[in-house]
């Protein structure tokens, strides 16, 4: 009974928080995340293109962006499912 209680009050605490703006819902935090991981890959894909004028820069940076993007599309974490 008494966890009943405790966990009735935190539910109407959490409530309260989201309705006043103290909370974001977990759909609009993944739904930024994606986004802005999109803009990250967009920007690291482009950055060789941007370094033409030095063949060895672009060549480095090449293998340094497919290892990174290699490294962080592997399934980790909470992501693992």
């Amino acid at each position: 009974r008494k966890r009943k209680t405790k966990a009735e009050a935190d539910i109407a605490e959490m409530e309260r928080d989201l309705m006043n703006g103290n909370l974001i819902k977990r759909d609009e935090v993944a739904d930024e995340l994606v986004k802005r991981v999109v803009v990250l890959k967009t920007d690291l894909l482009a950055m060789p293109k941007r370094l033409s004028r030095w063949p060895e820069a672009k060549e480095i940076c090449e293998k340094i962006v497919i290892a990174l993007l290699k490294n962080y599309s592997l399934k980790k974490g909470v992501f693992r499912k």
